[in-house]
């Protein structure tokens, strides 16, 4: 947990990230799908963003892309580019404020699955409001790069109108660990308060979510 960083939040057309000046990452970072908005995205085909430095901060507060380079990790997005509805939000999700170090398994395996079921569970509901973050857990943290601390794990929380609320958790490792906590449980080991409206009772019951990988899924 890095609870005492000091952090730069920044707005983008689509999202809005926190960066790291001491992880060099973000930290989390918040959208609201719609049905239209995913529509949207899914009709602009493929995605050819470029990753760059954030102008928003200093070069000390952020990651160089070289820095993933040979590093055995992928620039993993917060924000994904595939949730963006144009083309400029899209560009806008490859800053270096919306990245962190992601095992290649997980961010083109089950992490890829969470976001889509994602995008699905917003068009089926109309829309859903999301914030996508990491957890830097334990006493003994890699770094790659220029001192690029790798998260523990990443999460998805999602709050689903008449649905309730809770978060994908999932460790960030070759054969990653899933689980569906509740908010209350995600604040307790991340340090932010992802939904700080929401009602105590909903943040403290883990709504039910599609499990990554699960074979039942209906894709859309």
């Amino acid at each position: 947990m890095l609870g005492s960083a000091p952090a730069v939040a920044v707005c983008y057309q689509s999202f809005a990230t926190t960066a790291s000046p001491i992880s060099r990452t973000g930290l989390w970072s918040a959208e609201h799908l719609t049905r239209g908005g995913v529509e949207a995205a899914r009709g602009l085909g493929a995605r050819y963003g470029r990753w760059h430095a954030d102008a928003h901060l200093r070069p000390d507060q952020q990651a160089s892309p070289k820095d993933y380079t040979n590093s055995g990790y992928d620039r993993g997005h917060l924000s994904p580019s595939g949730d963006m509805p144009t083309p400029d939000a899209d560009a806008e999700t490859f800053t270096m404020a919306n990245v962190a170090p992601q095992v290649p398994h997980l961010n083109r395996g089950s992490w890829e699955q969470a976001e889509s079921m994602t995008r699905d569970i917003a068009v089926y509901l109309g829309e859903t409001w999301v914030v996508t973050g990491v957890l830097f857990e334990g006493n003994e943290l890699r770094r790659i790069g220029g001192n690029v601390l790798v998260p523990t794990a990443f999460y998805k929380a999602l709050l689903m109108p008449g649905r309730g609320a809770a978060a994908y958790v999932a460790t960030n490792e070759p054969v990653p660990r899933w689980s569906v906590v509740s908010i209350v449980e995600l604040r307790r080991r991340s340090g932010v308060d992802v939904f700080p409206r929401l009602a105590a009772d909903v943040a403290a019951s883990a709504a039910v979510l599609p499990m990554p990988g699960d074979h039942r899924r209906r894709r859309r």
